[in-house]
C-alpha cells in the first residue's frame, strides 16, 4: 500500500482526517480504539496517526475513556477549535530569536485563518 512521505502538510492533515471523517460525521462524542486510526483513515501512516492522537491527548482536544482503550474529542465535533488544533500539531515552542518570532506569527495566522470551529465551517 501507498504511504505517501511524511511533511508538514500531511501532519497538519492527520488531526482533520481524524475529526472530519471519524469524529463529525455522527457529531457527537463517538470514541474511536486507538489501534483503529490507520484502518479509519486511509493515506496516513500508523505511526503519524499515533503521534498526532498523542499531541491532541497532550492539547486537551481529544481525551481517552476505559484505560486508554478509546478516544474521543473532549467537546462535540463540531465545536472543536481548529485553531487550537493548528496550534496542538505545529507547536508554539520556538526561541527567543527573530526566526522563533516569525514561527509564532505563522502559526498564529495558520491558526486565525480557518474558521474558529468545525460547524462554523460547515455553514460557510
Amino acid at each position: 500500500m501507498y504511504q505517501p512521505q511524511e511533511t508538514s502538510t500531511l501532519t497538519l492533515s492527520t488531526p482533520f482526517a481524524i475529526i472530519l471523517h471519524r469524529f463529525l460525521p455522527l457529531d457527537r462524542q463517538q470514541t474511536i480504539p486507538p489501534q483503529m486510526l490507520a484502518d479509519l483513515c486511509p493515506g496516513h501512516a500508523p505511526a503519524l496517526l499515533f503521534s498526532t492522537a498523542e499531541r491532541l491527548l497532550a492539547a486537551g482536544i481529544i481525551h481517552t475513556k476505559d484505560q486508554e482503550e478509546y478516544l474521543f474529542p473532549t467537546l462535540p465535533a463540531a465545536k472543536l477549535n481548529q485553531g487550537a488544533i493548528v496550534k496542538a500539531i505545529l507547536g508554539s515552542d520556538t526561541p527567543e530569536t527573530e526566526g522563533g518570532r516569525q514561527s509564532r506569527l505563522a502559526i498564529e495566522a495558520a491558526s486565525q485563518a480557518l474558521p474558529l470551529t468545525f460547524e462554523e465551517s460547515q455553514n460557510s
